[in-house]
């Protein structure tokens, strides 16, 4: 059964606010335990300065948390004196009263993760008091849990409000990691059924199924569970959950690090991996969320590598190269469909990932070497650092940076931050709040630093120019008018709480205008391509090359 375009955008739009519930619970206990959401609430206005003299913690993730809120229409800002003032808005009093109403889901994150585990197929043993608790948190759910009734209008949006984030805490979870154990792909293609005794421990699938049915997302027959055509619709985009539901180690600690040590993203496990987010569910979600924008990027390249021999790039180079996958299609579109693709012999394409991460570049050389992807190599690379990548690249395999096209995909933000080395104030202004290491880093500097970062790229893409896919930022007032349309809030949350520097799309193109790079206006994407866009694509080459090819 097809459905129709407005059930889709319904079933979208709930699954976003899914999302929104892990990053507003989550901020919301932790600022209730601390007494925070006490003072806002006996408080008519407020400032984060405030805040920080009476509760202490890290002022840089603490100007998240009041983000996250405001996100929501919770609070309400105006600038007095080049200070941010909040005050709780109407549907803020009412949600604030509600507030404890987030605390057990939230506390159940951890034992979540390890359901999580389970359903992957880690070596994890639940135990009955686990599996009791999730069943009381089902129950809470059914319950619709255990909401005042209230009147129409404001408070009844505030107790819809609340319903979609707090299933969101239980179902995000669960969609994401029956895809990951691919369990869909075992339901009868036809009938949509499984027989959840086919499995071990049966009775636990029967239970995380009970979840999606109260979604009205699953039936069962029998013994047989069955996906409704809804259900199948949101099986499909599950994938959609998974970059946030990665960072639950991160959403678990999140008193600690706004009030406590601000250093929970230094650590490392035993093994060496990352403790505050799952960062193969991250590079699986990711990876699979940027298939809708890999096909734009595929025309970008289709183009490029059509124009005579003489004026095309050796190869590609993408910096955070995730799993290897862009690289794999980009090098397989320009094999099938360009004018290169057909003398490949002649003119083979040179294909360079590299990334910071380890867990990146073993998933990387994998994914080349079994897609017989040659001329390949795989390095570490810092963005930050472009220097260093190109020397690597001429000393140790005799390319040149600057002869192959540069690309990157979700990377930029993502960059360590530096203190920028002008101490000019920059004239560019942004709504984002920014921090490192708990520290608060005033939005002026940033862009500073935003500016410098592109600047030292520009030597190396005045040749063939620099593809970029970026996470942008919107102003949180049209957040808050904009619920269910856009995935702001836990894009907002995931990156501020974890020092990363998403800016809105006008900011990053005047900032790359300022470093001395121009976007061809004819490649640009928004998605969505209206003021909401929290994803872009554009091509940038250097100021200098661009105005030679206009003479």
């Amino acid at each position: 059964m097809q459905l129709l375009k407005d059930e889709r955008k319904y079933l979208m739009a709930k699954m976003f606010r899914h999302l929104d519930g892990i990053a507003t619970g989550c901020t919301i206990k932790a600022l209730m335990e601390q007494k925070v959401t006490n003072f806002i609430e006996d408080r008519k206005q407020f400032t984060l300065s405030e805040i920080g003299h009476k509760f202490g913690g890290n002022a840089g993730y603490l100007n998240v948390g009041l983000r996250i809120l405001e996100n929501q229409g919770w609070l309400e800002t105006q600038l007095e004196l080049e200070e941010k003032v909040y005050k709780l808005s109407s549907t803020g009093a009412i949600a604030f009263k509600l507030a404890h109403c987030y605390q057990a889901p939230v506390e159940f994150i951890p034992v979540m993760i390890r359901i999580q585990d389970w359903i992957i197929g880690k070596d994890v043993t639940l135990s009955e008091q686990e599996i009791s608790k999730l069943k009381n948190l089902i129950e809470k759910s059914r319950r619709k849990w255990d909401l005042p009734k209230l009147d129409e209008g404001t408070s009844n949006q505030v107790y819809n409000q609340l319903i979609y984030h707090l299933d969101g805490l239980l179902i995000a979870p669960i969609m994401v990691s029956l895809a990951m154990k691919n369990i869909w792909a075992n339901f009868n293609q036809k009938t949509q059924q499984f027989s959840s005794k086919l499995e071990h421990d049966y009775n636990y699938w029967d239970i995380f199924f009970e979840i999606l049915a109260l979604q009205n997302w699953m039936t069962k027959e029998s013994e047989y569970w069955q996906l409704t055509p809804q259900g199948s619709f949101v099986a499909s985009k599950a994938y959609a959950y998974g970059v946030t539901v990665s960072y639950l180690p991160m959403f678990a600690q999140l008193k600690e690090l706004l009030f406590g040590e601000a250093d929970i993203l230094s650590k490392k496990s035993l093994d060496g991996h990352e403790t505050h987010v799952d960062r193969m569910m991250n590079i699986w979600a990711s990876s699979r969320s940027h298939k809708t924008y890999s096909e734009q990027v595929k025309k970008i390249i289709v183009e490029i590598f059509n124009q005579p021999l003489s004026e095309q790039p050796l190869g590609i180079a993408e910096m955070g190269c995730g799993d290897g996958t862009l690289l794999k299609d980009i090098y397989e579109v320009i094999t099938e469909q360009t004018v290169r693709g057909k003398v490949l012999a002649e003119y083979p394409l040179i294909i360079v990932g590299a990334d910071y991460n380890q867990v990146s570049l073993e998933t990387t050389r994998l994914t080349l070497e079994n897609a017989d992807v040659p001329n390949c190599t795989v390095l570490f690379g810092n963005i930050n650092n472009p220097d260093d990548f190109a020397k690597q690249l001429w000393q140790n395999h005799d390319i040149r940076l600057q002869d192959l096209l540069s690309i990157r995909a979700f990377i930029d933000h993502n960059r360590h931050y530096q203190e920028p080395k002008s101490s000019s104030n920059c004239p560019i202004s942004s709504t984002g709040t920014f921090a490192c290491q708990g520290k608060m880093i005033p939005n002026h500097q940033l862009i500073q630093n935003l500016i410098e970062h592109l600047k030292s790229w520009r030597s190396y893409v005045e040749k063939f120019g620099l593809l970029i896919l970026e996470l942008n930022i919107i102003p949180p007032k049209l957040v808050a008018t904009s619920l269910g349309k856009t995935l702001a809030t836990p894009y907002d949350a995931t990156q501020g709480y974890t020092d990363q520097y998403p800016v809105e799309l006008p900011v990053f193109m005047a900032a790359a205008k300022e470093a001395g790079l121009v976007a061809d206006p004819s490649f640009q994407t928004r998605y969505p391509p209206s003021e909401l866009a929290t994803v872009s694509i554009n091509y940038f080459k250097s100021a200098t090359a661009s105005n030679e090819n206009d003479m």
